[in-house]
């Protein structure tokens, strides 16, 4: 944290620090957001370090991504199907190490190519679940998402791949992609016309939350950000009692940085707490 706030105020005073030097305090940053915990002046390190990609990317740094990343931008990929190789993007050929890249890149590329859903049957002034791409791929959970919906009685439509928050961007120096997506999803909600837009992704809420630091929106696509909250905020926040309760004893652990940094900590607490006989116990580990 020390870093980037080192180089901000570098840069405010106007000094150039060299692309070497920068390039080193980012890839110290493994995005674990415990310094942000531990700030005693609760200081937003994720805002930082965003503040200081937009820098890289105003001066013209060169790219800190890995040449497989720069090399598939060049090729100039079509929006959707590069989501779907988003990973390589990232974290270039290192990304190939990893067992769920490849389970999950089929379906993917699957994703990109077929034809963009059709929410037409999506009424307006809805209560509507934006999963986010990781739940999007995993149907089991997205079903066990509408049963529990279904069980308290809310009627709620999932947008399934309604487009992406672009908070992967974030984790490249081209900034023209993250707002391309913003676009796009935003369009969407707009014409959706939600009551209420519920993000089921801790990462893609955190994403969202600073959207409006970033750039200017039209009247009709500001007026979202009021009616969005985490689905955790809003089931914690309802009246209904679970059909039975769990007697077994839980050790919670919140191995998600982006769910402890979107305070999602209390609400899923709250909801454990009406299921669950026993008190729960909290692990002590910061492992994201």
């Amino acid at each position: 944290m020390r870093g980037k706030l080192a180089i901000l105020q570098a840069r405010q005073a106007g000094k150039r620090l060299a692309p070497e030097r920068i390039l080193e305090v980012l890839n110290r940053c493994v995005g674990c957001q415990n310094c942000q915990a531990a700030c005693p002046n609760g200081i937003d390190t994720t805002w930082l370090t965003i503040l200081v990609r937009m820098l890289m990317t105003q001066e013209g740094h060169p790219d800190w991504t890995s040449s497989t990343g720069s090399t598939l931008r060049r090729f100039r990929l079509t929006s959707r199907l590069a989501l779907a190789v988003m990973p390589l993007l990232i974290h270039g050929s290192d990304s190939l190490r990893s067992g769920t890249v490849w389970k999950t890149l089929p379906q993917r590329i699957y994703k990109a190519l077929e034809p963009r859903p059709d929410f037409s049957d999506v009424p307006a002034d809805s209560v509507v679940i934006f999963p986010g791409c990781a739940l999007s791929q995993d149907q089991t959970r997205l079903g066990h998402l509408q049963t529990i919906f279904k069980g308290i009685g809310v009627s709620a439509h999932v947008i399934a791949d309604a487009g992406c928050c672009g908070m992967p961007e974030l984790g490249l120096s081209d900034f023209a992609g993250h707002e391309q997506r913003v676009q796009a999803l935003l369009s969407t909600l707009v014409q959706l016309k939600p009551a209420q837009i519920l993000v089921a992704c801790p990462r893609c809420l955190t994403g969202i939350r600073y959207l409006q630091k970033l750039y200017s929106f039209t009247p009709e696509e500001t007026s979202l950000f009021p009616r969005i909250a985490g689905v955790f905020d809003f089931l914690a926040s309802q009246e209904w009692e679970p059909r039975r309760r769990i007697s077994r004893r839980f050790t919670v652990h919140d191995s998600c940085h982006q769910l402890r940094q979107a305070s999602g900590k209390a609400p899923l607490r709250s909801l454990l707490k009406r299921i669950l006989d026993h008190p729960i116990s909290e692990s002590e580990s910061e492992v994201s």
